[in-house]
């Protein structure tokens, strides 16, 4: 079995002893400076997440956090994740980069194309990678981010598995991750302008519309039908780990875990389950009898059957039943 990280949110440090003695190997996650939330506000979070439970509170907690994951020999990354910045906050965010590289994280988690090469231009010696934002949609565009100094991407969330795999084929010298639990997007994240405020954390994709067609020749049947499946995705039970079987040749450099903002139980706990499915990878187990335990572990985590609208990887689904 090929040796693959674990990567998991952390969003304080009484966090990381736990997840790291449940064998994590790299933490991420952001925070929002004060002179950020002072000019911008939470409304333009730097970060992609806009509730307080995901922010790490200062750069003296987040270097805390990181000097805690050094400590144990372990890797934290900076989310710095939004679509697009303003000429405004990509001023801001070069006067930060002198005091994120003095706290010492190891990299920035990065989508925007300009504040990737912003990065790259300034004499601040920190890796970037490509979020799920960043488009990586095919084997072109990942060579593209090489070709600017990215060496690691985070591949979006509604490419097909087959898809990943062909693009880490063609262009082999990036490193790859994919995303195992929770957060599944019943949309192509990269395109999506929704604003995720509401306090009760359930976003504007996962709501019941009442849709029809406007006329025209057209067959609004398609289009009706993936809206409605919005609305039974439970994104909190997200699942990948079928499809750990069938990596093969496919390289991965981490597997993804999604949960900032979560409670630490969680976050524990889905730890756990994906360690559980790779000491499974190193039996001498048929697939039948790896999706069957799969299965069971998913069900005692959740509560539920696996269903397909919540898989990440719906191709393997009819695999496992």
């Amino acid at each position: 079995m090929q040796n693959m990280n674990i990567i998991t949110p952390v969003d304080k440090i009484q966090e990381v002893s736990l997840l790291i003695d449940e064998g994590v190997d790299e933490l991420y996650g952001g925070f929002n400076p004060k002179q950020w939330l002072d000019k911008f506000t939470i409304y333009a979070s730097m970060n992609q997440r806009y509730f307080e439970s995901a922010q790490i509170k200062t750069f003296d907690d987040l270097k805390a956090i990181v000097d805690e994951i050094h400590a144990h020999g372990k890797r934290f990354y900076f989310t710095m994740n939004g679509g697009l910045y303003s000429k405004a906050q990509y001023d801001m965010i070069k006067s930060f980069l002198p005091e994120l590289k003095r706290i010492g994280i190891d990299g920035i988690i990065a989508a925007d194309i300009g504040l990737i090469l912003l990065i790259a231009e300034s004499t601040i010696d920190i890796p970037v990678h490509i979020s799920t934002l960043g488009k990586s949609y095919n084997h072109k565009t990942a060579e593209f981010y090489w070709d600017i100094g990215v060496r690691r991407i985070v591949f979006p969330r509604h490419l097909t598995f087959f898809e990943m795999k062909t693009i880490a084929e063609k262009c082999p010298k990036m490193e790859y991750d994919i995303f195992t639990l929770i957060g599944k997007c019943p949309n192509i994240e990269g395109y999506c302008t929704f604003q995720h405020l509401s306090p009760t954390k359930r976003w504007p994709c996962e709501i019941e519309y009442d849709i029809s067609g406007c006329g025209g020749s057209a067959d609004p049947s398609l289009p009706i039908e993936s809206q409605r499946q919005w609305s039974i995705i439970e994104r909190r039970h997200s699942c990948g780990l079928c499809a750990l079987k069938k990596l093969g040749d496919f390289r991965v450099r981490a597997l993804k875990i999604v949960g900032r903002g979560a409670p630490t139980k969680m976050k524990v706990q889905n730890v756990r389950l994906l360690k559980y499915a790779l000491s499974l990878l190193e039996e001498e187990l048929t697939d039948e009898e790896y999706y069957q335990k799969i299965k069971a572990a998913y069900k005692k985590r959740f509560g539920n059957d696996c269903a397909p609208q919540n898989c990440y990887y719906p191709e393997f689904f009819n695999l496992s039943k």
